[in-house]
């Protein structure tokens, strides 16, 4: 099993980290925000190249996916995150960005919005 720790070490690759990351199947999954995308899900294996960004909807530098909440259910990672009708979705990831999917849809014409928030793993079921 890989381990990742805390290095003083910093890691240059081009974007700030705007959330405490969280660990996954030996990856480091994180928010950081660059002036291209905006703030997005990043995930690093604690080197500038293996760092790559995951997600790159609404990009701009007072944008993006804006990911929150990250909670890790099994070997998938959720967040709460803008989707493009600039609601809250919920989203979910598997490490990889074919594998990374906003989960939810809603409309901001239709009154109704999905507002996930305090995401929680209980038992292995996202709450």
């Amino acid at each position: 099993m890989l381990t990742l720790a805390p290095t003083l070490a910093p890691l240059n690759f081009g974007a700030t980290v705007t959330s405490s990351p969280v660990v996954m199947n030996g990856e480091m999954f994180f928010a950081a925000s660059d002036p291209t995308y905006g703030t997005q899900l990043w995930e690093s294996n604690g080197t500038a190249a293996g760092t790559l960004r995951l997600t790159s909807a609404d990009p701009g530098v007072y944008s993006g996916v804006q990911p929150s909440n990250l909670t890790i259910v099994g070997n998938t990672l959720f967040f709460a995150g803008r989707g493009p009708s600039g609601n809250p979705e919920l989203w979910k990831t598997n490490g990889t960005v074919a594998g990374t999917a906003q989960i939810t849809h809603s409309s901001s014409n239709s009154g109704y919005a999905f507002y996930p928030r305090s995401l929680t793993n209980v038992g292995g079921t996202l709450y």
